[in-house]
């Protein structure tokens, strides 16, 4: 069978080629029900777009690459990233682009990851991860692809992330409703912007909110996994006569490993500490008892990160406010009171 092309589409449904075109690359300048009625008559006829026009227009490949720096170690299977990655890659390949992934090593070859996206014509980038010590990020940076972080900040990179601080002020508004009186916070490592930035909020509204604080209720882990939750909490547990009314862990693991440690030293979650995290990872409403946290909108992150690089890419849109913050949302459950 024939593909199908706009102008067909076009005479098919009475519309003129340029509101087809809208329509199917999601550009303004078209109703939401006559977008919503081509795009189903379109999917319907088996209409795939011609990805080789596109490219030729825009002078751009179809390919992006989505880049972890190695030195973090994080898998696909990561419980935050990989919802983002799925947002992500569904919406660029919904636009006739395709997903690959960036590395530094094949087998016993070694390159960096500027030489690998020209061996492989990819166009633009997406720092899924980036770590500020990894020296082949500025490469990337600093060449002639077009790039996006959901993690990495830096004054080059137009960076999509969540709104940590106005969810953290949610759960303490929150805290301090139900009548506590101190916070304690359980710390990952400094390898992101967003943990920094969770750091000093928690700082900020704990002096907002007037609750007590020590610097014995200050514990940092090694990584941000259950396990180094669990041994985090159990230090501060160790070292404290006294715990403190609400202890917010940075990830919800960390919250998870923190509560196993809690009730392993027969401290009672919630009846005695409360406990929050942060990402709302698809376990935690399944865990025993269910995790209070910050919500991050994992599907908004990806949708929006892609929507602006391929913007970039196709319309050599140049943004010059280099962070686009997506709303976070407090969700109450039994971990705390």
């Amino acid at each position: 069978m024939m593909k199908k092309t706009i102008y067909e589409l076009a005479k098919e449904l009475n519309f003129a080629p340029s509101t087809i075109s809208k329509a199917l690359n999601n550009n303004p300048g078209i109703s939401e029900e006559k977008r919503k009625m081509i795009v189903e008559y379109a999917r319907k006829v088996g209409y795939v777009p011609n990805q080789n026009a596109r490219t030729l227009k825009a002078k751009v490949s179809n390919t992006i690459g989505v880049l972890f720096s190695e030195e973090l170690d994080i898998g696909l299977e990561h419980p935050f990233f990989s919802p983002v990655l799925q947002s992500f890659k569904k919406t660029i390949e919904a636009k006739g682009f395709e997903m690959t992934f960036i590395v530094s090593k094949i087998g016993d070859y070694k390159t960096n990851y500027l030489d690998y996206c020209r061996n492989r014509n990819i166009s633009g980038v997406l720092i899924a991860a980036g770590k500020s010590s990894d020296h082949f990020l500025d490469d990337i940076i600093q060449s002639e692809l077009r790039v996006v972080s959901t993690d990495y900040v830096t004054d080059d990179v137009l960076t999509v992330i969540s709104d940590n601080s106005n969810g953290i002020k949610e759960a303490f508004a929150y805290a301090h409703e139900m009548g506590a009186k101190s916070v304690g916070l359980l710390m990952g490592p400094y390898s992101a912007y967003s943990f920094t930035e969770r750091f000093t909020s928690f700082f900020k509204y704990q002096h907002k909110f007037n609750f007590e604080y020590r610097d014995e209720w200050y514990t940092q882990s090694e990584s941000y996994n259950f396990e180094s939750g669990y041994a985090a909490m159990k230090k501060m547990i160790e070292r404290c006569d006294k715990l403190p009314d609400v202890i917010f862990a940075v990830s919800d693991l960390l919250a998870m490993g923190a509560i196993v440690a809690l009730e392993d030293s027969n401290i009672k979650v919630p009846e005695q500490v409360s406990v929050f995290g942060f990402d709302d990872i698809e376990y935690a409403k399944y865990y025993k008892p269910s995790i209070s946290t910050i919500r991050q909108d994992t599907k908004r992150i990806g949708e929006t990160a892609a929507n602006l690089l391929i913007d970039m890419l196709v319309n050599d849109t140049d943004y010059k406010e280099k962070m686009v913050r997506i709303p976070t949302k407090f969700i109450k459950r039994n971990s705390m009171k």
